[in-house]
């Protein structure tokens, strides 16, 4: 679970495991652009004026 990777996330970072970290961070940022792009694709299907800045 998310525990596991946090939990992963610090000992590599204790332990200078530099690519484990970088890992941590593509795979963490990845989370967050896909959590942001279904957001807005759902905003736009929801509230499609939204969309035109009306």
């Amino acid at each position: 679970g998310l525990q596991g990777f946090g939990r992963f996330a610090n000992d590599s970072a204790q332990a200078g495991d530099v690519p484990a970290v970088q890992g941590v961070l593509v795979v963490s940022i990845a989370l967050v652009v896909s959590f942001n792009l279904i957001i807005n694709l759902v905003l736009a299907r929801v509230m499609p004026a939204s969309q035109r800045g009306v």
